[in-house]
């Protein structure tokens, strides 16, 4: 399904504006754009252009498109130097998510290999 068939009801709110309520739940948007994200947030966990190609999240500092809600999100990060990412061990952070697992696992693995050099230079 792509985001141009969604068709929204629309009514009057106030006297200039018009609101836009998804007939899923109920809830109220101030735009059609603001509508189909939340439709598709709901119904497919944020990724609305999911197996069509479609990327209607759209970066308006540089030419990134996604079809993920979360994938734009994280790429903003670039733009502002916000890294929300923070590590429990140590002062890291990172503007993915997925890089602060990486950096997890290495610490880690780390952490394992000293152990393991400490147990062993004690038994000796």
């Amino acid at each position: 399904m792509k985001t141009g068939d969604i068709a929204p009801k629309e009514e009057g709110y106030g006297s200039e504006r018009e609101c836009l309520r998804c007939y899923h739940c109920g809830e109220k948007r101030s735009s059609k754009e603001e509508l189909r994200e939340h439709i598709y947030s709901k119904q497919n966990g944020g990724d609305i252009g999911s197996g069509t190609g479609e990327k209607p999240f759209k970066c308006h500092l540089c030419n990134y498109k996604t079809s993920r809600r979360f994938r734009f999100k994280e790429h903003f990060y670039t733009h502002t130097g916000e890294k929300p990412y923070k590590c429990d061990v140590c002062e890291f952070s990172a503007a993915r998510e997925r890089c602060l697992k990486i950096h997890a696992q290495i610490t880690l693995q780390l952490y394992e290999m000293r152990q393991l050099n400490k147990s062993i230079f004690q038994w000796n």
